[in-house]
């Protein structure tokens, strides 16, 4: 009896035995796509400190139907290979997160029937296009919900619940606010301790209402979206959300911008190590998330000393088991003496002290 109950036990036991916390920073996140190159998605994965893929990524298909969205089963031939993927790579990267896609605001046309009451209308009854081929969904529609939680419940139970989730598109209108609720209500009901992480666009405000039943909120470029246009509240406003969420918590800051962009990509991950204990991504665009593995994610600089800065317009730095952020906001510079040998990562120089411009950064590791 004791050894069934152990056993029944064991799958609780493994997740909660991983420590995200324990990530060194920086914590890159993969957003469906791995970096650029050749190697299998799985072997990349170990990389990242979330990892966000649809169930393809883990061989998982619903079971066939005349409208793929409408089926609410996993089939069982990939369940086995699922549970050994998820195991395998959770026993190598224990701080990492696996989060997995499920559609709610919007369906690709064609995967529910065309005159389901659960495709949202216009006044004019006409169904509104998120994107070519995609339109947006009633998340208000009580039947709705309840066949979404069904279908993220049958993903959970599939993969042991050692997977988190991703729920795309977060909205702010009433209605939309209600029907969201009402979905995370459901699924903090069947499965109180999952990972749960949504997008929040461009947005970084408004966002109080729905964080006590988020673990990580994704902001998709959304410094560069802010409505008053002060990129360092940006960050204090990651930090602070981060405080209001379900613990573990993994957030992620992504960047869009061009590959040979190195001054964005430098300064928004410092900014970002600076001020949060968020992810980062920088990528192409929303349009596949693609991107290099930047030499400025590597050599880690390893667990936080300090913990994170708020804003205030003045230099300031931030320490590191293996080294050291520093950032410059205000209007003049700043020399800043380090009290120890680092290289700097960008200019691979040894130094004992850095003098930033306004708006410059530096990324130093321990010599």
């Amino acid at each position: 009896m004791l050894l069934a109950s152990l056993a029944a036990l064991a799958p609780m036991v493994a997740l909660q035995s991983r420590d995200l916390d324990a990530r060194p920073f920086p914590r890159v996140g993969m957003l469906w796509s791995p970096y650029n190159g050749p190697g299998a998605l799985w072997d990349k994965a170990g990389n990242y400190a979330l990892v966000l893929i649809g169930t393809d990524g883990l061989g998982l298909r619903f079971k066939a139907n005349a409208n793929a969205d409408m089926a609410t089963e996993i089939d069982a031939a990939g369940v086995a290979k699922a549970k050994a993927t998820i195991a395998k790579f959770y026993k190598e990267h224990p701080d990492s997160q696996v989060i997995v896609e499920t559609y709610f605001f919007e369906a690709n046309e064609g995967t529910y029937p065309a005159d389901s009451p659960w495709w949202f209308r216009d006044d004019k009854g006409q169904k509104v296009s998120f994107w070519k081929g995609c339109y947006n969904m009633a998340t208000d529609n009580p039947g709705y919900i309840k066949h979404i939680a069904k279908r993220i419940d049958a993903i959970a139970e599939a993969t042991e619940g050692k997977t988190g989730l991703y729920l795309d598109n977060l909205r702010f209108d009433d209605r939309a606010k209600k029907g969201w609720m009402e979905l995370l209500g459901l699924l903090r009901k069947s499965r109180p301790d999952r990972f749960i992480m949504a997008n929040a666009g461009w947005d970084s405000d408004g966002l109080a209402w729905v964080l006590p039943q988020l673990n990580g909120i994704m902001y998709e470029d959304s410094v560069h979206h802010t409505a008053d246009g002060d990129q360092e509240k940006f960050y204090a406003r990651v930090a602070h959300h981060d405080s209001l969420m379900r613990k573990p918590t993994r957030s992620m800051v992504e960047i869009f911008g061009k590959d040979s962009d190195v001054e964005s990509a430098w300064r928004e991950l410092v900014r970002t190590l600076l001020y949060t204990d968020a992810g980062f991504l920088y990528a192409d665009s929303t349009f596949g998330h693609r991107h290099a593995w930047r030499k400025e994610w590597s050599p880690l600089l390893g667990k936080a000393v300090d913990g994170h800065r708020t804003p205030n317009g003045q230099a300031q730095t931030r320490r590191f088991a293996n080294g050291m952020v520093a950032w410059n906001p205000s209007r003049v510079s700043v020399t800043l003496e380090l009290g120890g040998v680092y290289r700097d990562q960008r200019t691979q120089a040894t130094v004992k002290k850095v003098t930033l411009s306004p708006g410059q950064g530096a990324y130093l590791v321990k010599e």
